[in-house]
């Protein structure tokens, strides 16, 4: 076989596997809108950094409707809202991960297929419930500090209440937009 046959066929098995891991490791949740993700879209594209093309770090979970939104109309919500999730730390590493080089050759693509089976192998997923919505949070054992125990919609919300009357009618409305049963458990910080 010709090497570029066999880097093809390497990069497109590379690809599936970079798409199931970033579904195992992020979710399946569309990190824009929150509608189930269809795609693995890299935040720092392919054509600009090799070094990041097979990072999970550079995955993100996403629907066709915001993936288009960021293609066609480099929309900058999206791209805001993927920071807001992911934080500063997750930018900053991004960015300077995006400059290293890297060639690519067959083993290239055949250490990054053994990387990301052995990713796929040691994620190990939870079922976890949101405490507020009771929505399905997934947690993964190889992230130390990641067990979350509300999914990133209750977590935002929760920061920003400030009495039990906001949490209460952020809770309601949270139940009217997911039109879904809620445990009222909401612990009041001060």
């Amino acid at each position: 076989m010709k090497t570029q046959d066999k880097k093809k066929k390497l990069r497109a098995r590379a690809d599936k596997l970079f798409t199931l891991a970033v579904f195992k490791k992020w979710g399946r949740n569309c990190e824009v809108c929150g509608k189930p993700a269809v795609t693995a879209h890299h935040y720092i594209p392919k054509s600009l950094s090799q070094s990041l093309r097979y990072d999970l770090e550079n995955g993100v979970p996403i629907c066709n409707y915001c993936h288009m939104s960021i293609h066609t109309k480099n929309d900058p919500g999206c791209i805001e809202k993927i920071i807001s999730h992911r934080g500063r730390n997750w930018a900053e590493y991004i960015e300077k991960m995006r400059r290293k080089e890297v060639k690519i050759t067959v083993k290239y693509y055949e250490d990054n297929i053994k990387r990301l089976e052995e990713c796929l192998k040691t994620m190990r997923k939870e079922a976890k419930r949101c405490k507020i919505c009771n929505k399905k949070i997934e947690v993964q054992e190889w992230k130390e500090g990641d067990e979350r125990e509300l999914c990133f919609t209750c977590k935002h919300i929760e920061d920003q209440v400030r009495t039990i009357e906001e949490g209460i009618n952020l809770i309601l409305l949270i139940a009217i937009k997911t039109k879904r049963q809620i445990k009222l458990s909401w612990k009041y910080k001060k």
